[in-house]
């Protein structure tokens, strides 16, 4: 987490603007339903585990591929499924206000 908030100071003191997850990686927000669906096998990862590898082993692929074959099979509601998290008593969903964000930068 000190990394994290290191590089948004760096970035920030350029006068840039600085993005981050929740979770740990874009794998994270598979969903294991879809990889089953898919695969046939169960996966199981954590926001913080290195899920790309998870998946990799399990699957029987390379790490680095396991986003250019599963993401683009996420439907919009798995999308907002996986990325929804409540904060101060708000269900918030992560992926589409991090699109509001970067849309208000170009607008």
């Amino acid at each position: 987490m000190k990394s994290i908030q290191k590089r948004k100071e760096e970035v920030e003191a350029q006068g840039r603007p600085f993005f981050a997850t929740r979770k740990r990686e874009i794998e994270n927000y598979l969903c294991p339903d879809l990889i089953l669906a898919e695969t046939g096998v169960a996966v199981t990862f954590t926001d913080t585990s290195d899920a790309k590898k998870i998946i990799g082993t399990a699957v029987n692929m390379k790490p680095d591929d396991v986003t250019d074959r599963f993401w683009p099979r996420m439907t919009a509601e798995q999308i907002i499924r996986r990325s929804s998290y409540v904060e101060d008593g708000v269900e918030r969903v992560e992926l589409q206000d991090l699109i509001t964000q970067i849309l208000a930068l170009v607008r």
